[in-house]
C-alpha cells in the first residue's frame, strides 16, 4: 500500500513538472510572439533602420551590390537560417532568440552578441508587455564603457604612395572617453579599422588583383589609438586629420552598440573601389540615424576624402555635424616644424652635426645658450628617430646614448602652438572628382571644344591644399573632343601616378627617389585623330628644390610599351627619360613645365620628343583655369575650365 501511495506521488510530481515545463516555454514563445505581431503590423522588417542593422541593400542602394541580399558573409551573423536574403525571417529569429535560456558565456546570448539590434527594437515595441529576462554582457559593458564617451570621431590618414591600397587615404573611427576615465588620454582611444585580411605570401601584383577584383575578405578590428599612430604616423609618416564629431548620446550609443556586433568576426567582400573603408566607415557613422545617408546610392567608387566632405555638408540637429578639427602631425611633419623653428646659425650647427657627431662637445657648440643648445639636439633626436622609420640610421648605439645624456644636460624647452604653423585640413582642398571643358586649337587639325572627367584625385599642378604636395595620382582621366565633323573619344588615362620627392628636412642627405607610372589609350602623337595607341610607362628619378624658385626640378629614366596595329609589329617598345621643373610663383599661379624624350628600341624604331607646359589659375577650391601648352610632332594649345566636386 505504501509503495502505491510513493508511485501516485512521483507520478503527481513528474506530471506537475511537465505541465509546468510547458506551460513555461509557452509562456515565453507567447511573449516573443506578442512582440513579433507587433513588429508585423508596423512592418518593423522592411524598416530602413533594421535594413541598416543587417547591412541589407536593395539592388543600386549600395556600391557595387546589385541583388537583394546583405553583404555580410558569415552566417554567424543571423539567427535565421535565412536571414541573409529575409530580413523578416531574421526579425522573426532574433525576437524568439532574445527569450532563449542563459548561456554557459554569458556574453554569447544574443541579447549581448546583438546589442543594436535589441536596443532599436526595444523603442519600436512595447516590451513592457511581456517578461523579457534582462542579461548581463560583462564583456560589453567594459568594452563599451559608455557612461564615459564623450565624443565620435572619423580620423582621416593622408595618402600614403608607398601602398596601392592607401594611395586615396585612409579612414578610422575613434571613440574619446572623458579625461576622468583611465582611457581618457586620445592615445588610449579605442579606435575601430576596416580593412582587408591579407596574407604575407601575396606578392605586389597578387595584392593589386585580389583588391581590385575582391579577392580578399574585409573584416573590423579595434586596437588602441596608438596602435595606428605608430603605424601611420610614425612609420608611414602620414598626417592624421580628427574630425570631432558633433552626435548626441543616443546617436553615439547606436554607433558603438554596432560597432560591437561588427567586431563578432563579420566578414565583407573587400574591392579596393568599391567595399573598401571609406563605405565601411560612412557606413558605420549610418547607424546614428533612421534615414540620413553619408554614402552616395549607385555610386561606382568610394574614396575617402569624399565621405569627409559630406560630413561637412550634414546638419545634426541643426548644428554642423563637424564640431570640431584638428592634426595629428606625423614624425616627417613634427621634424619638418622643429627645423623650421630654428634660426639660421641653428640650422648651420644641425647640418655640422649630422656630419660630425663629435661637434656636439666642442667649445665652440658649448658657446651657444643653453636653450638653443636644446632646441637643436631636440631637432638632432626627431631627425634621428626619423631616419630610423625610414630603415636608415643617424648614429651608432653609443652616440645615440651620449645624445641623450648631453640633451638631458640641458633645460626643458617649450615650443608653442602658435609658433608652428599647420596645414589646412584636407576638406578645405579641392574635392577629388573633376569635370573639363575647354577650347583646343591645333596646328595641323581642326579646332575642338574638348570636355572630360576624372575620376580622382589630384594633379602635379593642382592646389596642394588638403593633398600630399609634389604628387599626381589621376585615375580614369576620359577626354572627348568634338569638332565640325565628330565627336570622337581622344584619350582615357586609366591611371597616372606620380611621386616627386624632394627632402623633408634642411639635411646634406639626398632626396628619396621619385617614380611614375601611367597607363593610357591615346593618340600616337597629336598630328593625327585615329592613330590611338596602348601606352605603359615608367620611371624612377631623382627631384631638388629650387634654391630661389618655389618649385623643384626633377629628372626620370623611363622605360615604355606602346601597343596598336599602327606599328609593323603591332608594338613598341624603348627608353626614354623626363626633365621639368614645376613652379608657384604664387600660392594661386602654379606651373609645369617637361621634356619627355622616347626611343624605341624594339623592330620599330623611333626617337620623339615631347614638351608639355601647363600653367593652373586658382579660382576657388571648386574652379580653376588651365593654360596648356603641348608639342610632339604637332602644337596643341588650350584654353581649359575645371569644375572640381
Amino acid at each position: 500500500m505504501f509503495l502505491c501511495h510513493v508511485r501516485y506521488v512521483i507520478f503527481v510530481l513528474v506530471w506537475y513538472h511537465l505541465l509546468f515545463s510547458v506551460g513555461a516555454t509557452a509562456m515565453e514563445t507567447g511573449d516573443w510572439e506578442i512582440l513579433y505581431r507587433e513588429a508585423s503590423k508596423k512592418q518593423l522588417a522592411e524598416h530602413s533602420y533594421w535594413l541598416r542593422l543587417l547591412h541589407y541593400h536593395h539592388p543600386g542602394e549600395s556600391p557595387g551590390q546589385w541583388s537583394s541580399r546583405s553583404d555580410v558573409q558569415n552566417q554567424s551573423f543571423f539567427l535565421s537560417a535565412h536571414g541573409q536574403t529575409d530580413p523578416e525571417a531574421e526579425l522573426q529569429a532574433t525576437l524568439q532568440a532574445f527569450f532563449s535560456p542563459d548561456r554557459e558565456d554569458p556574453n554569447q546570448h544574443p541579447q549581448c552578441r546583438f546589442i543594436a539590434r535589441l536596443e532599436w527594437l526595444k523603442t519600436q515595441l512595447d516590451f513592457s508587455q511581456v517578461n523579457l529576462p534582462q542579461k548581463s554582457c560583462p564583456l560589453f559593458e567594459r568594452w563599451a564603457n559608455l557612461p564615459h564617451v564623450k565624443s565620435i570621431s572619423m580620423v582621416f590618414a593622408s595618402a600614403y604612395m608607398g601602398n596601392p591600397a592607401s594611395i586615396y587615404g585612409h579612414i578610422l573611427l575613434k571613440f574619446n572617453f572623458s579625461e576622468k576615465n583611465i582611457f581618457g588620454h586620445f592615445l588610449l582611444s579605442p579606435t575601430f579599422n576596416f580593412g582587408a585580411m591579407v596574407t604575407s605570401d601575396d606578392g605586389p601584383l597578387t595584392y593589386a588583383l585580389k583588391g581590385l577584383f575582391g579577392g580578399y575578405t574585409g573584416r573590423f578590428t579595434d586596437e588602441r589609438f596608438y596602435n595606428y599612430n605608430h603605424v601611420y604616423g610614425e612609420s608611414e609618416l602620414r598626417d592624421l586629420w580628427e574630425y570631432v564629431l558633433n552626435l548626441n548620446e543616443q546617436q553615439r550609443h547606436r554607433i558603438i552598440y554596432h560597432t560591437w556586433e561588427l567586431l563578432q568576426v563579420v566578414d565583407f567582400d573587400y574591392y579596393f573601389f568599391l567595399d573598401n573603408c571609406a563605405y565601411r566607415m560612412a557606413e558605420l557613422l549610418e547607424m546614428a540615424w533612421d534615414e540620413k545617408k553619408i554614402n552616395p546610392p549607385f555610386a561606382l567608387w568610394v574614396i575617402p576624402l569624399n565621405v569627409f566632405y559630406r560630413l561637412e555638408e550634414i546638419e545634426n540637429e541643426g548644428k554642423p555635424l563637424i564640431q570640431s578639427i584638428r592634426l595629428i602631425p606625423s614624425r616627417q611633419r613634427r621634424l619638418q616644424q622643429k627645423i623650421a623653428l630654428l634660426d639660421a646659425a641653428q640650422k648651420d650647427w644641425f647640418s655640422k652635426i649630422i656630419n660630425d657627431f663629435s661637434l656636439i662637445n666642442s667649445d665652440a657648440f658649448s658657446r651657444v645658450s643653453d636653450v638653443q643648445q636644446a632646441q637643436i639636439l631636440d631637432t638632432l633626436i626627431d631627425y634621428h628617430k626619423y631616419l630610423l622609420a625610414q630603415e636608415k640610421t643617424l648614429l651608432f648605439p653609443k652616440q645615440e646614448s651620449e645624445l641623450y645624456l648631453r640633451r638631458s644636460q640641458l633645460p626643458i624647452v617649450s615650443y608653442e602652438k602658435n609658433e608652428i604653423a599647420s596645414p589646412a585640413p584636407p576638406t578645405e582642398g579641392s574635392p577629388t572628382t573633376r569635370f573639363r571643358m575647354g577650347t583646343i586649337h591645333n596646328s595641323e587639325l581642326d579646332n575642338a571644344l574638348e570636355l572630360g572627367t576624372w575620376t580622382s584625385f589630384h594633379d602635379l599642378i593642382g592646389r596642394d591644399t588638403g593633398h600630399v604636395p609634389n604628387t599626381n595620382l589621376t585615375t580614369l582621366d576620359f577626354r572627348i573632343r568634338i569638332n565640325e565633323e565628330r565627336i570622337y573619344l581622344h584619350r582615357i588615362d586609366f591611371f597616372d601616378l606620380q611621386s616627386i620627392e624632394i627632402s623633408p628636412v634642411d639635411s646634406p642627405l639626398p632626396a628619396e627617389w621619385s617614380w611614375q607610372v601611367r597607363g593610357a589609350f591615346e593618340p600616337r602623337d597629336l598630328s593625327c585623330e585615329h592613330c590611338s595607341v596602348w601606352h605603359v610607362t615608367g620611371g624612377m628619378g631623382k627631384a631638388y628644390a629650387s634654391p630661389t624658385w618655389n618649385g623643384n626640378y626633377f629628372a626620370f629614366a623611363n622605360a615604355f610599351l606602346k601597343v596598336s596595329d599602327q606599328f609593323e609589329s603591332d608594338y613598341a617598345a624603348g627608353i626614354g627619360s623626363s626633365l621639368g621643373m614645376i613652379v608657384a610663383p604664387t600660392d594661386i599661379w602654379k606651373f609645369e613645365l617637361r621634356w619627355n624624350y622616347s626611343g624605341a628600341m624594339s623592330q620599330e624604331r623611333f626617337a620623339e620628343n615631347q614638351v608639355q607646359w601647363h600653367h593652373r589659375l586658382t579660382i576657388n577650391k571648386h574652379w580653376d583655369m588651365r593654360l596648356e601648352a603641348n608639342h610632339h610632332q604637332a602644337t596643341e594649345t588650350g584654353l581649359i575650365l575645371n569644375y572640381y566636386w
